[in-house]
């Protein structure tokens, strides 16, 4: 893998790929069978089969070939059957999904404006040393920077993200990456060669 990738997409386009949803191993019924609501087994399982192919194109290697594990701190990699392993986090809000591959620790978040959510106690209560957020905005900017960090510790404990990256992809929905990297490639899922 030449260098780090992020992959957004709409949820219910990816979902309607409906190829993404044949694919099950041991590892995917396990973990999605955590998941109550059928939306979010659905989603995760999405995410976790669109993670081994996006790795599978950029590697020119069998995407059975690819396998997630999870550690004791939550890091997430996929692990190839001929020992290469890449660091992998995943995020999702209503309406949108994303992933970030890296040859290094990467965490990712997305979030969605919400109407109904009360930005600012959870600003007050969550960022109390922080300088208060004055728009949901940039409430989000701080929530997702926290999250993707979070993801990024647990790939690599104790040693704090050096980049932030926020993206905005509407008019309200924000993705943040966690990294030490400065560039990724974003891909979309007209990218990937279903």
């Amino acid at each position: 893998m030449r260098q780090d990738y992020i992959f957004i997409a709409e949820t219910k386009t990816l979902l309607s790929k409906a190829e993404l949803l044949k694919v099950w191993k041991e590892e995917d019924a396990e973990y999605i069978s955590k998941f109550k609501a059928r939306h979010r087994r659905n989603t995760s399982l999405a995410m976790r089969n669109l993670s081994r192919k996006i790795i599978s194109n950029y590697t020119q290697t069998p995407i059975q070939d690819w396998k997630i594990k999870i550690n004791q701190n939550n890091k997430r990699s996929l692990c190839s059957n001929f020992g290469i392993e890449y660091c992998v986090s995943y995020s999702h809000s209503k309406n949108w999904m994303g992933i970030a591959l890296s040859t290094d620790a990467i965490g990712i978040d997305i979030e969605e404006t919400r109407h109904r959510r009360d930005w600012k106690s959870m600003s007050a209560s969550f960022f109390s040393n922080a300088k208060p957020a004055q728009s949901e905005t940039e409430f989000l900017h701080q929530w997702t920077s926290y999250e993707a960090n979070l993801k990024f510790d647990s790939a690599s404990p104790h040693s704090p993200a050096k980049n932030i990256h926020h993206k905005i992809i509407n008019n309200n929905t924000i993705l943040c990456v966690a990294s030490n990297k400065n560039t990724f490639e974003f891909l979309r899922d007209e990218d990937i060669a279903f």
